[in-house]
């Protein structure tokens, strides 16, 4: 699978920055320098693919 990183604004100009094709907790390393960027974390939602062993993790963390 092929990983990638989605960052989209909500009307507010809120982001969520969403991790695709990481293994387990691959995701956090992956999104920490946009996470920076973007500002303070306000939620961080683990996906269930994350707890599943041998599958691909996601994270999705918004960002105030």
């Amino acid at each position: 699978m092929k990983r990638t990183i989605t960052v989209t604004f909500d009307r507010e100009g809120n982001p969520t920055v969403e991790a695709h094709g990481f293994q387990g907790h691959g995701c956090k390393a992956a999104t920490e320098a946009i996470e920076q960027a973007l500002g303070t974390i306000e939620t961080v939602t683990a996906k269930p693919e994350l707890y599943q062993g041998g599958t691909v993790g996601t994270t999705q963390r918004q960002t105030t």
